[in-house]
């Protein structure tokens, strides 16, 4: 099956529906979903609805979707096997890997308007709730963090903190000391400084002795804030 060309997808509006924040890709539907409130009065005027395949018609935006969903599966699910998830995570983070049928992520993401680095950046903060160290760092060549939090990051933190999220980017899940072992040259003070001032804004995140990139975490959000709280907003 063949979709169109990137170039027919650049002017593309955004879905109604903002995908990473549906949980819909994803194994749980924690962030997104319906959340249990104890009084009916707390319960926000407005949930994203969460969708499937049948809210497209036959045809490539139903491809597409079904393609990226599957991906993103295979990559955080805990049952998933190591080839699976490695599979899984080259065609999603390398530009221009090929499925069997030849089609990429970009361009899938394309078909349904939605925004590739925004779904990494979830699909990273899945990672860390399901607490999935990966055996081996990101595939060769994977695209990096987002500019746009690149630029926070120099904002709040610095280069150092910059240069510890970016391996933490790429090697998911690593060891909290092999990661200070990468950064031997620079002084427990300056290393403990880097990792605590991104920490505190929600971008990297430690579990079980893991560092895993988050981007953002709602989960540590107060309830009525993260029943209204939206990926998309949040990451331009």
């Amino acid at each position: 099956m063949m979709l169109a060309g990137n170039s027919d997808f650049e002017v593309a509006n955004l879905s109604p529906w903002d995908f990473a924040d549906s949980g819909v890709f994803f194994v749980d539907h924690e962030i997104g979903g319906s959340i249990h409130f104890e009084n009916e009065s707390d319960q926000p005027s407005v949930e994203t609805p969460l969708i499937d395949a049948t809210d497209y018609e036959e045809g490539p935006e139903r491809e597409a979707f079904k393609r990226i969903k599957k991906a993103v599966r295979a990559a955080s699910n805990v049952n998933s096997t190591d080839a699976q998830r490695i599979k899984a995570l080259e065609w999603i983070f390398v530009p221009n890997s090929e499925d069997k049928d030849s089609l990429t992520y970009s361009l899938c993401c394309g078909a349904l308007g939605a925004r590739p680095y925004l779904i990494q950046v979830r699909l990273q903060y899945q990672l860390y709730q399901a607490c999935i160290p990966l055996p081996a760092p990101l595939p060769f060549l994977a695209a990096s963090i987002p500019e746009s939090l690149c630029s926070e990051i120099l904002c709040f933190g610095g280069e150092l903190s910059l240069d510890v999220a970016k391996e933490i980017w790429f090697r998911p899940g690593i060891r909290a000391d092999l990661l200070r072992d990468m950064f031997s040259h620079v002084s427990n003070r300056d290393f403990l400084l880097a990792t605590e001032l991104i920490e505190e804004r929600g971008i990297i995140g430690l579990k079980m002795g893991y560092w895993f990139f988050t981007g953002r975490q709602p989960d540590a959000l107060p309830i009525h804030v993260r029943s209204r709280f939206h990926w998309s907003d949040s990451i331009m």
